[in-house]
């Protein structure tokens, strides 16, 4: 089967349905208007579907099917303004699909018609994934699988685009590769007083201040330094005056670890800088820490049978090693219920500007590479379920 001839021939239609997600997109758990399409064309395909929440499960199902493979993409947009210029750009204000999402549904929509044109060739079935909310926790692909998605699934793939990797490459490696994400609060109470008359306050700003730079210290000076991870606080928040020192200052960030046992210490040592500092100023606080996404972990041998796929395809010369990411990802909820792997495919190039960071304003995809990542998908699930 020349997937490679059928993802070309299906390219066109395939960067026709990225612009039109690119520019209408929805942020996670109200992807209505993209569910719509994603549920529509699988249905013209003859492809059953069923709604999971704004998420859609196709099956494409085989008699007697010995097997079932599934393949996800996940469909929300980010909270971000888009400035890329770009003819199909968003027509929402203040929300953009920077990570390439819009790609991924398109993709996979594409696999689903070609092997809906070939469904007697398949010894399995396939299940196909379009899944909301990847981008914050608990994240949508928990009510997917509560929802059915991996019942019966013998294993599961995912791709993802890569900005940062070359156009055209592929990374699929074995093992952790990805961080386990979690998500730490931090109130901070204090006095508040006049601007003008500090000695009458505990100043919870002051107080925020030093323990967030003090926090800075506890992956530098607590963790081996050959050991990955990763505290950003990445907001504050207080005052309603300038002139005016306010009762509390609260801050927000991302913890990221590869190790369990590290994941499960970082608290510990958060509270106790935070403690040390507030106690030090006469301020007291308040601490949230809620887990995330665990570690995206690619079982050996699917990694394997990708790895040979993207060899046979394109070349040994197509797979990158780029080892594990402080990225977080939920596909990790499916791969604690099957054997699978998630694979990068590569849209980075200078010279056509689409190699901004993901989440950035003027992130863009390389378009050129989308039917590599159609006809690797389509493949793998016709290689894993191919009557013989």
């Amino acid at each position: 089967m020349d997937f490679k001839k059928l993802a070309k021939g299906a390219a066109a239609e395939v960067i026709a349905l990225r612009r039109d997600f690119h520019a209408h997109p929805e942020m996670g758990f109200k992807e209505e208007r993209t569910a719509g399409i994603v549920e529509k064309r699988l249905k013209a395909l003859g492809i059953r579907t069923r709604r999971v929440g704004t998420g859609v499960l196709g099956y494409l199902a085989v008699p007697r099917a010995k097997k079932t493979v599934a393949l996800r993409a996940d469909i929300d947009a980010l909270p971000i303004t888009e400035e890329t210029r770009l003819p199909f750009a968003s027509r929402v204000p203040g929300m953009m699909h920077a990570c390439g999402h819009d790609a991924h549904t398109a993709m996979l929509l594409g696999v689903a018609k070609m092997l809906s044109g070939i469904r007697g060739e398949l010894g399995g079935s396939v299940r196909f994934i379009f899944q909301p909310c990847e981008e914050f926790p608990p994240g949508g692909a928990v009510e997917m699988v509560k929802g059915g998605a991996m019942d019966g699934v013998d294993e599961v793939y995912g791709l993802h685009v890569s900005s940062d990797v070359r156009s055209g490459r592929f990374v699929a490696e074995r093992g952790t590769q990805s961080a386990a994400v979690d998500d730490v609060r931090i109130t901070i109470k204090g006095k508040g007083a006049h601007g003008a008359s500090p000695e009458y306050s505990v100043d919870p700003v002051l107080t925020a201040a030093e323990a967030i730079v003090a926090l800075q210290q506890v992956v530098s000076r607590n963790i081996p330094a050959m050991e990955p991870a990763v505290l950003s606080i990445c907001i504050i928040n207080a005052g309603t005056a300038y002139n005016i020192i306010p009762e509390t200052c609260a801050f927000r960030g991302t913890v990221r670890t590869l190790r369990k046992g590290l994941r499960g210490r970082m608290p510990r040592m958060i509270r106790r800088v935070v403690s040390g500092v507030a106690k030090a100023h006469g301020a007291t606080f308040e601490m949230e820490y809620l887990n995330g996404y665990g570690s995206i972990v690619n079982d050996a041998r699917a990694t394997k049978i990708v790895c040979d796929a993207v060899a046979a395809m394109f070349g040994k010369r197509a797979l990158k090693t780029v080892g594990p990411r402080m990225g977080a990802e939920d596909f990790s909820e499916y791969l604690k219920l099957a054997r699978g792997c998630f694979v990068h495919i590569g849209t980075g190039n200078a010279k056509k500007r689409t190699d901004a960071p993901h989440h950035n304003p003027r992130f863009r995809v390389d378009e050129s590479v989308l039917w590599m990542g159609t006809a690797l998908m389509a493949r793998l699930a016709y290689d894993r379920t191919a009557a013989r």
